[in-house]
Parts: C-alpha cells; sequence; structure tokens
C-alpha cells in the first residue's frame, strides 16, 4: 500500500535536486512543471485507492448461493515501485564530434505479467546532448535536458533474481537546451521539444532487492528545425547503464 507513496516522495524530491541544475528548468517557467505535479497527483492518489484495495482483500461478500466470493483485486506482491540512478553516454547522430557524459535518474511500478514477463513505466530526469561541429565550422556544446517516461516489457528467465532482458519505447520531452553561451530562450524555436525513441537493454537482477542495467536508446525524430545548427540533422542515441533499487522492500 505504501510503496506508491515512497514513490512520490522519491520523485518529488529528486524533482527538487535536478532543478537545481543550471542546465534545468528555470523556476519562473510554471507550464513546464505541470505535468510532473500531475503525474506526482496520480500517484498519491494511487495510494488511496491501492489502500482501498489491500482493505478490502479479505473481506468476503456473500453470493445468493451463500458461497462467500472475495474481491478480485491485484496481488501486493505482484507490483513493486523502485528507484533507477546511473550513467549517460550521449551523441546527436552525425553532428556528434564528442560525446556527453551525464546521468538520469528516476523512479517505476513494475507489473509482473506472468512467471516469466513485466510490464514497467518510469519516469526518468536524463541530462543530454554533446559537442557538435556546426556548419560554419564552429565547435559548440549542445546540451539538453529531458523528461523520459520508458514503457518497457522485461523478460525474466528466473523469477526475481539473475539476467532479464528488456525492449519498449519512451516518449521524451526536451525541457531546456543549451547551445554554446545561448540559453533557452535563444535557441528554442530552432529545434523540436519532443521525441520518440526505442529502447533496449539488459540487466541482472542480484536480489530482489537491488540490480544492474545497461539501455541504449535510439531517437528517430530529427530535433533540429532545419540545417542550420549542425548541417546535418540532429537525432538522441543515449547508452545508459545504473542501478535499481526495489522501495517496497527497503
Amino acid at each position: 500500500t505504501y510503496r506508491i507513496g515512497n514513490l512520490a516522495l522519491v520523485l518529488s524530491s529528486t524533482y527538487i535536486c535536478t532543478h537545481r541544475s543550471y542546465i534545468t528548468i528555470p523556476y519562473g517557467s510554471m507550464k513546464k512543471h505541470l505535468s510532473f505535479f500531475l503525474i506526482l497527483g496520480l500517484l498519491l492518489a494511487s495510494t488511496v485507492v491501492l489502500a482501498q484495495s489491500d482493505s478490502a482483500v479479505n473481506i468476503p461478500q456473500r453470493t445468493k448461493s451463500g458461497r462467500l466470493k472475495y474481491p478480485l483485486v491485484v496481488r501486493p506482491e505482484e507490483i513493486s515501485a523502485g528507484m533507477i540512478f546511473g550513467y549517460n553516454n550521449s551523441s546527436l547522430g552525425k553532428a556528434t564530434v564528442e560525446h556527453r557524459n551525464a546521468f538520469h535518474v528516476g523512479g517505476y511500478f513494475t507489473f509482473r505479467l506472468s512467471p516469466h514477463w513485466e510490464f514497467q513505466p518510469e519516469i526518468q530526469f536524463s541530462l543530454q546532448g554533446a559537442i557538435v561541429k556546426n556548419r560554419i565550422g564552429e565547435i559548440r556544446e549542445l546540451y539538453t535536458s529531458n523528461v523520459l517516461l520508458p514503457l518497457t516489457f522485461i523478460y525474466t528467465p528466473k523469477k526475481y533474481k539473475g539476467p532479464y532482458f528488456q525492449f519498449g519505447f519512451q516518449p521524451v520531452t526536451i525541457t531546456y537546451f543549451v547551445y554554446g553561451n545561448q540559453n533557452n530562450f535563444r535557441i528554442r524555436n530552432r529545434f523540436w521539444v519532443s521525441d520518440v525513441e526505442a529502447l533496449l537493454g539488459v540487466g541482472w537482477a542480484v536480489n530482489p532487492d537491488w540490480g544492474f542495467y545497461v539501455r541504449y536508446n535510439h531517437g528517430f525524430k530529427q530535433l533540429n528545425r532545419s540545417d542550420a545548427i549542425a548541417g546535418v540533422p540532429i537525432r538522441n542515441r543515449v547508452y545508459q547503464a545504473g542501478i535499481f533499487f526495489n522501495l517496497d522492500r527497503w
């Protein structure tokens, strides 16, 4: 019951810490914060709903035939919540001169669909970008701050531990740009602020409490509205490596 509330608390703390960075969303831009607080509100509402469901698990109802019928609810042991954090190595396709080393942090729910399959929605805050060469030969940093919403399917040969494989896709919202000495407000109109990426990864659950993962995220959408910035299409390419923790077990 309380695992979703714990996740909401972690996400809110993560959001505040992340947005103190020099490359993230300015405090005055309230519209950019609304999506996060909407998701946070849904998590808190889910806490209440699941609390009511848990209290109803052991309350049977008697049918007309006199038999006892128990409410159909998702078993709590088949749902878990946790957090992830790790390293990013990102590039921007053919425009890249040098990859960027940064980090990502976020939270997730895991729903066990069968003994070997899980569905895992996530929310991530991810610093990405690269050093690129523009059309006149100048070398500039093009750094972005992103919100990712991965939707992944996970195959686990062994339940709760050992290797696993994951695949899926993720909508991406780019919340902030830095290009050389130009900030978000001067260059934002040169870029698209949304993307859709495919992801593929593998991992190792040391035990039901924690484990490791590596992923590759491949963006399909051209981010620059024209070739004015780099002379070639710019697309997200990100390698991730990190650690996950199941909060409901800590």
